[in-house]
């Protein structure tokens, strides 16, 4: 995957001198004359190329090189324990290896240069934790694709295989892709409320007062339609995604609840549901007997609530062995996709409801 680029061929393909290419890395108007149109015209080259600069060898330590191991988050940070677990799991595993280990995290604008820095470092291989939606992810891709060619093994944890069109591309470039089956979740979600002899549900990934999903959550309500469940949006508009607070959910499933008939929910949060359960509670609706709950991620004090969380575990554990052994992989191996199952926790939160 690796694409060594050096200075003397950048200043080839661009038909310029070493020292003018030179003189506009390191930014020296004094010693070579260059126009501000050659400037710019060898600085978006470069960047298109995705040349970096190296700041320095990475230091020898007792006798062998370091090899530094990236962890990359970009975007919203999601309160999960799923993600909690992965950063320290991922942490401490490349770290029993002997290895240098970075964890940054940097909004979409500045994305660009974070791994620029991380390349001039010395850094060789990199799993990138995604976070947001594959749309907004590919995009940010797209424009790292140059610097990411630098490495020679970049992972994704995380990988959405349900929601994206991409994964040939990711492939293509060089990238292991790895992630959780979220469609045998919802499908068994789906599965259990219709059993339950349920006919409609709230989502909190489909908006307010529609059936209409939120961004990257088409496979989801796609799944709860085949099991013929009528969908009824959480999410209200015009808060920024994941802003909306348990309350907030809370007021619109009761609404529902009260004018529509909706007895059951999946929150895609185990945060949020727990709030949710919590909340409904306090204002003498009953879980499950009036509304049947599940959750996602297995918050270790789902089993201890007022009413245990039916919910589903990530595969965190497995996930982040496969990432660190795709990332330890020799620089010649071949790139992979893997998708792991997460595991259904059936407790008390989901049912049965009292149907009247």
């Amino acid at each position: 995957m690796v694409e060594k680029l050096t200075m003397s061929q950048m200043a080839k393909e661009l038909r310029v001198s070493r020292s003018v290419v030179s003189a506009v890395l390191n930014n020296n108007k004094g010693s070579v004359r260059v126009s501000d149109e050659t400037r710019r015209r060898i600085k978006e080259h470069l960047r298109d190329r995705g040349y970096v600069q190296s700041k320095s060898a990475l230091q020898l330590r007792q006798g062998g090189q370091q090899e530094l191991v990236s962890l990359l988050y970009c975007g919203k940070f999601v309160d999960t324990h799923a993600l909690v677990e992965a950063l320290s799991y991922l942490t401490a595993g490349v770290k029993e290896t002997d290895n240098q280990v970075e964890i940054y995290g940097v909004d979409p604008a500045h994305l660009h240069d974070g791994l620029k820095e991380q390349v001039a470092k010395g850094g060789q291989r990199m799993i990138w934790i995604h976070a947001n939606t594959p749309d907004e992810e590919i995009v940010n891709a797209q424009k790292l694709f140059p610097l990411l060619r630098r490495m020679q093994r970049v992972v994704i944890y995380d990988y959405d295989f349900g929601e994206s069109s991409w994964d040939n591309e990711y492939l293509r470039q060089g990238i292991n892709l790895i992630g959780p089956s979220r469609e045998t979740a919802y499908r068994e979600a789906a599965a259990l409320f219709a059993t339950d002899g349920h006919f409609a549900v709230a989502l909190n990934d489909a908006w307010a007062g529609s059936d209409e999903p939120l961004p990257g959550n088409s496979m989801l309500t796609s799944i709860f339609r085949e099991q013929g469940l009528k969908i009824h949006g959480l999410y209200p508009r015009g808060i920024p995604v994941p802003g909306a607070s348990a309350e907030v959910l809370t007021r619109e499933l009761i609404r529902l609840h009260k004018t529509s008939g909706v007895q059951a929910a999946f929150i895609r949060n185990d945060k949020t549901a727990a709030e949710v359960i919590d909340l409904l509670m306090n204002q003498g609706i009953r879980v499950p007997d009036d509304i049947g709950i599940i959750g996602f991620g297995n918050c270790p004090y789902g089993q201890w609530l007022r009413v245990p969380l039916t919910t589903f575990e990530y595969p965190v554990r497995e996930m982040c062995n496969r990432a660190l052994e795709l990332v330890r992989a020799p620089f010649d191996a071949p790139t992979e996709s893997l998708i792991l199952p997460p595991q259904l926790i059936k407790r008390k939160s989901h049912g049965p409801v009292q149907h009247i």
